[in-house]
């Protein structure tokens, strides 16, 4: 019998000057998206022949586009302090694991972390 489980992997980055800069103009760009949608939401808003249950809707929407440019700009403060050399924790994503009889506890349960230098993966470990 075999089994499969869902592990997290988290993926860091080692910081260098190059980095900070391409990733701080990318969180910028997604700044502006969001606030390209808040501007829509606020357009929609105003309407006059807006269905109530439509504007909570919206409103549900809009306050998760400004929770997600305050996460960005947090992220931007946080690369900022960052110093070259050091690791990054970049986002965390979803693997599986397939499970074996004999198994370690720790080697299931443990996130798995990728460090990432000069953009290609650098070390594995679980």
């Amino acid at each position: 019998m075999s089994l499969t489980v869902k592990r997290s992997i988290g993926v860091e980055i080692i910081v260098d000057a190059s980095f900070k800069k391409e990733y701080i103009g990318l969180l910028n760009q997604l700044i502006t998206q969001c606030d390209q949608k808040i501007s829509e939401f606020d357009d929609m808003l105003e309407l006059d022949d807006l269905d109530p249950k439509f504007q909570v809707y919206i409103n549900e929407k809009r306050n998760e586009s400004l929770l997600n440019k305050e996460q960005l700009r947090i992220q931007i403060k946080s690369i900022k302090v960052t110093k070259d050399g050091e690791p990054f924790l970049l986002t965390t994503l979803d693997g599986y694991q397939p499970l074996v009889e004999g198994q370690n506890i720790f080697d299931i349960i443990s996130p798995a972390l990728l460090t990432i230098k000069d953009g290609v993966i650098d070390s594995i470990h679980s």
